[in-house]
């Protein structure tokens, strides 16, 4: 959003109350209002996406373990078929 649209939302917000409100508006609690929604609103979605944050590193950390374990099976499954009987000293006589 750009800051004009914000200032003229906040702006609107109070002209709202003032008119809901003549003789009981005062600018100080709807000011507070606002700063209190917008403050809530901006820890919640700050602790979600960090929640979230942490959730990714968790799963990335998980995929890298898993990474160095599907990397030596696969060392593993070349080396084991590339073993032939001459390397085991089986001989059928």
């Amino acid at each position: 959003m750009n800051r004009e649209k914000i200032f003229k939302d906040i702006v609107n917000q109070h002209e709202c109350a003032m008119r809901l409100f003549k003789d009981g508006y005062s600018f100080d609690t709807k000011q507070h209002d606002i700063l209190f929604y917008i403050e809530t609103s901006l820890r919640k979605y700050q602790a979600e996406q960090l929640a979230d944050q942490n959730r990714v590193v968790a799963l990335n950390k998980k995929m890298d373990k898993r990474q160095i374990l599907i990397e030596g099976l696969i060392s593993q499954l070349e080396i084991s078929k590339s073993v032939t009987e001459l390397d085991i000293g089986y001989d059928r006589e």
